[in-house]
């Protein structure tokens, strides 16, 4: 994320312009009760309030839920399935039509697949490919990752990468990975 990408956002709220949030990910999770609210905690901890433009959104009183798509917080959660699919359905849903979406993603998969559902309208589309946590990506550190996931189930928090790197580097005779194996291990069980 960009340093000026919550006064962005706020700013095309202010202008009562739509600004949503979509994930491939489930509301309601196997490892989180509620990932959609931990998700809506995150965003607002780094300064972003997608619920800000449910105050401008409306939605039709029949538009029912035909299980292609979840939305809490400002978020449309496809709960696994097609990102072109969860858009045109949450559309439906909608009083006022949508005549274009701009919609900036990390993957060219999602952008793509987006287009290609809204193809069939005449909503006019611009994908744009979000780049900046391919670094990060190719500089993973699984340990760092391990001590993240700990915090997430046993805190309910996420960690920033720093914290993560404090902890790993001030107890080097842990094995997170070990504790990782361990942890799918008793999850197997259940």
């Amino acid at each position: 994320m960009e340093d000026f990408t919550p006064r962005l956002i706020a700013n095309l709220q202010s202008q009562q312009i739509r600004v949503l949030g979509i994930t491939q990910k489930q509301m309601v999770a196997s490892y989180a009760d509620n990932f959609g609210l931990m998700t809506r905690n995150h965003l607002l901890s780094i300064g972003i309030d997608l619920e800000k433009t449910l105050s401008y959104l409306h939605f039709k009183n029949d538009s029912g839920d035909d299980g292609s798509h979840s939305f809490a917080y400002g978020l449309i959660f496809t709960n696994g399935k097609s990102v072109g699919l969860a858009i045109l359905a949450f559309l439906e849903c909608l009083q006022s039509k949508s005549t274009k979406i701009i919609m900036i993603d990390n993957s060219r998969r999602n952008l793509e697949n987006a287009q290609m559902a809204l193809a069939s309208t005449d909503i006019k589309f611009k994908g744009f490919r979000y780049g900046r946590a391919d670094m990060r990506k190719a500089h993973f550190d699984p340990l760092v990752g391990s001590i993240q996931f700990f915090a997430f189930i046993n805190e309910g928090r996420i960690m920033s990468d720093e914290e993560a790197m404090q902890i790993k580097q001030a107890h080097p005779e842990v094995d997170y990975g070990q504790l990782l194996d361990h942890f799918i291990l008793e999850q197997l069980k259940l």
